[in-house]
């Protein structure tokens, strides 16, 4: 319960300091993305993203982590949501590496 709670205020801080209209990409989707993407939709936000390089292959409505950059390289307005064990943090990505 500590880690859900901890991802919870994570996300909240990252809208407070974002607005409501923040563009969301969850990278990657295991277990804790997947726990990231609840919290964000019980607050009413849709991720615009799911960035996965293995679930890319079986999924649809995930993509990998090269189509990822070339739209964050468009839309740099994204936020991504890098979810590691239980920590959430913003990152930035290098789109011209």
């Amino acid at each position: 319960m500590y880690r859900i709670e901890r991802i919870k205020k994570s996300i909240e801080y990252q809208i407070k300091r974002g607005g409501d209209d923040q563009n969301f990409a969850i990278f990657p989707f295991g277990k804790y993305g997947k726990i990231a993407k609840e919290i964000l939709n019980e607050l009413g936000i849709t991720e615009k993203y799911i960035v996965d390089n293995y679930l890319c292959e079986t999924s649809d409505t995930v993509i990998s982590a090269e189509e990822f950059k070339k739209i964050y390289a468009e839309d740099p307005s994204i936020m991504i949501l890098l979810v590691v064990t239980s920590e959430l943090t913003e990152v930035s990505v290098d789109v011209h590496q």
